[in-house]
């Protein structure tokens, strides 16, 4: 086996862990808005029905509430811990392609036949993952989102907190 076959071999189970990786943050979303959305629904409905209910002198469905602060942070930390893979799984693709497009120039013809490529736009290596990220929109949509949801939280934790909700 030479070393295009070698390469191909390599590309191919990098490919194959890009597309798992990308599988794996996008159910860590969705398991976050489930976990958000059905979390957030049991404290309203305790403000409905238990408003006094307290656990510590904390109303209940404010403690809910804080409780999901914390697990939305570690979804959000696994889901940068997949991107920070899947960056590294990218990276090394497209190095790949550059090489098998150098050694392949005559046959393939065009860039576009490399998915990593054709996809990402990366042609060289970035200076690093954060670095990066300060330039990846789907990093600061991802950010956002979580910080909304943490905002959310709070204020929900607030609102249940002082009783308003039910007087």
């Amino acid at each position: 086996m030479g070393l295009t076959e070698n390469l191909i071999e390599i590309w191919k189970e990098t490919r194959s862990t890009v597309n798992h990786l990308d599988k794996m943050m996008d159910g860590i979303r969705v398991t976050t808005f489930t976990l958000f959305g059905i979390i957030s629904s049991i404290a309203a409905t305790l403000n409905y029905y238990a408003p006094h209910t307290y656990v510590l002198k904390i109303p209940l469905p404010a403690l809910v509430e804080l409780i999901l602060i914390p697990v939305i942070t570690v979804l959000f930390a696994q889901n940068r811990m997949y991107h920070f893979w899947l960056y590294n799984a990218i990276e090394t693709a497209t190095s790949i392609e550059t090489i098998l497009h150098e050694e392949l120039k005559d046959v393939i013809k065009d860039r576009k036949l490399f998915i990593t490529y054709s996809l990402t736009r990366i042609d060289k290596p970035r200076l690093g993952y954060w670095r990066s990220m300060r330039y990846s929109k789907i990093f600061w949509v991802d950010f956002c989102i979580f910080l909304t949801m943490i905002i959310t939280c709070s204020v929900l934790a607030v609102i249940f907190g002082t009783g308003s909700v039910t007087s």
